[in-house]
């Protein structure tokens, strides 16, 4: 369903077709940065449509994404990138863009296509292969980074979908499962798991994610 709305934001609405071509553009500029396979990349960037892409680009190009609490202080998601070795930081905070060069760090801007326009890319990963590090809250103490597979993503939002009761627009009828013309709100940031969730959810369904304005 290429047609199918699958972001919305109050600026601006991508299909499929627009989202890919997007991701596809991406993860070239992600190949030419010379990152190697299985390198993880940080992410400090509040939730937006360059997150979403930069976040399907690395998972297609088989890079882990690392996003970040966009509260952490600066010296502190500075440290955190390094200690997990990260190979990259992307971020518009001025105050990691002027620091020193370890890991690298770029703006979205250099490395985000928004337009596409770049060939698709095979998309075929081993189902097990790393994915995500996303760190817990840290209630009960420090934070703890956690490896999610794909496998993971996958299975948990084939659960949620087939599970979820909603009632369509206009009718008394609930019906079970996530469906192509429905909207999920992003709620949660996408440094949380229940924030990526949701994208994984909507695009298994066909479902559109709308982020709203911070």
């Amino acid at each position: 369903r290429p047609r199918t709305l699958a972001l919305w934001t109050p600026e601006r609405r991508w299909t499929y077709a627009e989202l890919d071509a997007s991701v596809a553009a991406t993860s070239a500029q992600l190949r030419d940065a010379d990152l190697p396979d299985g390198s993880r990349v940080a992410l400090r960037l509040h939730r937006g449509p360059d997150l979403v892409v930069l976040l399907w680009a690395l998972w297609r190009t088989g890079r882990v994404a690392m996003p970040l609490s966009t509260r952490l202080p600066a010296p502190e998601a500075r440290r955190t990138a390094q200690r997990m070795g990260a190979k990259l930081l992307v971020t518009r905070d001025s105050a990691l863009l002027d620091g020193e060069s370890d890991p690298e760090v770029y703006t979205p801007d250099r490395i985000v296509e928004r337009e596409g326009g770049g060939d698709p890319t095979p998309g075929v990963r081993p189902i097990h292969r790393r994915a995500s590090l996303i760190f817990t809250s840290g209630s009960t103490g420090t934070p703890s980074a956690v490896l999610h597979s794909w496998a993971n993503h996958l299975y948990s939002a084939k659960g949620s979908n087939a599970n979820l009761p909603l009632r369509p627009e206009r009718s008394e009828e609930v019906v079970s499962g996530l469906r192509p013309g429905d909207r999920w709100l992003l709620s949660l940031p996408l440094y949380h798991v229940g924030g990526l969730a949701i994208l994984v959810r909507c695009a298994l369904a066909g479902a559109a994610v709308a982020i709203p304005d911070r």
